[in-house]
């Protein structure tokens, strides 16, 4: 069986884009985002969004309609569904698809790393698409100050990608090359790359995942609970 095509994007590749204000996008594939495309439609994932027949559909049109811009593998992902991953893609012919390290900013902020980020993202105009809990990022010290701020759900956010896409879209037609932050669990693919084929020449586009989440004190991820967890703010 073939393996998947795989391309390096450590976290100073990322930041010299980010620093030299070049528009790119990135789409992150975890395990509960494969777990949709293979064909999961009951229960939930670890932030309480539901698989459904509509999530898994939506999904699997974003990588059959072959992206151009950078996508993540997470390494999870390929332990438990490695396999049938790389048939689902073989399968529709998508195998020229290039993937690099899926959470490369986790791994960044474990050793240590998130003030480097951080000060980038000061640096910029951001928008940030997550939910209500990051709300008061802007005043957390040395954390970037969004210039807009697109609410979603804590749980069902495929249910409202629709009016998130429509607010987000309406945001960036009034920001110059912003840096949009993506935070909305599994339909995050689906606002990235509904986002970069209308701006994604003119924005950067990002699914951070829960990455923000332990600034607002909220510890979402097992890394997260660590007492040598330091963010540098």
């Amino acid at each position: 069986m073939a393996e998947l095509k795989r391309t390096v994007r450590d976290l100073d590749w990322f930041l010299s884009r980010l620093q030299s204000k070049e528009p790119f996008s990135f789409s992150r594939w975890g395990d509960g985002e494969w777990k949709s495309v293979l064909g999961r439609q009951k229960g939930h994932n670890c932030d309480g969004h539901y698989y459904t027949a509509e999530l898994s559909q939506d999904l699997g049109k974003v990588l059959t309609a072959k992206p151009r811009y950078a996508l993540g593998m997470q390494g999870l992902a390929m332990r438990l569904y490695g396999p049938q991953i790389i048939a689902w893609l073989n399968e529709r012919w998508l195998g020229s698809l290039e993937w690099s390290n899926c959470d490369v900013f986790h791994y960044a902020v474990i050793h240590g790393h998130m003030q480097k980020l951080l000060s980038v993202l000061s640096s910029r105009e951001v928008i940030l698409i997550g939910p209500r809990h990051l709300a008061g990022i802007g005043s957390v010290k040395s954390a970037f100050k969004p210039r807009g701020h697109i609410i979603v759900p804590d749980k069902s956010a495929h249910k409202d990608k629709k009016r998130i896409i429509q607010d987000a879209r309406a945001t960036m037609g009034l920001i110059k090359n912003s840096i949009v932050s993506v935070c909305a669990g599994m339909t995050a693919e689906i606002i990235v790359d509904a986002l970069h084929e209308t701006h994604g020449e003119d924005h950067t586009i990002i699914d951070f995942g829960s990455l923000w989440d332990p600034l607002m004190g909220v510890k979402s991820r097992t890394y997260m609970k660590s007492p040598k967890l330091e963010l540098g703010i």
